[in-house]
């Protein structure tokens, strides 16, 4: 019975101790994904030459651009054969610009 009792209480031990090592990875990946958003800002800001507050209003303003595409019927798939020149825009007088 004293070796049964003495296991479990090993159990709870190792429970316990396993606990406090997640609660642990949890804060440490936690700490590592926030650092990976400051240094993706830094990154981009300086790609963009810009401040990092503004890749917030650059990220932001082509993610609404998108959108605007999205909902004009423009799929992924065509703004990726349009970026790789799969597919040509014929350039038409937009907005009144020669």
């Amino acid at each position: 019975m004293e070796r049964i009792d003495k296991k479990i209480a090993e159990n709870h031990q190792r429970q316990e101790f396993l606990r406090k090592r997640m609660q642990s990875d949890k804060d440490e990946l936690l700490r590592l994904e926030s650092e990976a958003r400051v240094l993706e800002h830094s990154k981009l800001a300086a790609v963009f030459s810009c401040e990092i507050k503004d890749v917030n209003t650059l990220v932001t303003k082509e993610h609404d651009q998108l959108a605007r595409m999205r909902s004009q019927g423009i799929t992924d798939e065509m703004l990726e054969a349009l970026a790789s020149g799969e597919i040509k825009i014929e350039k038409h007088n937009y907005g009144g610009n020669s």
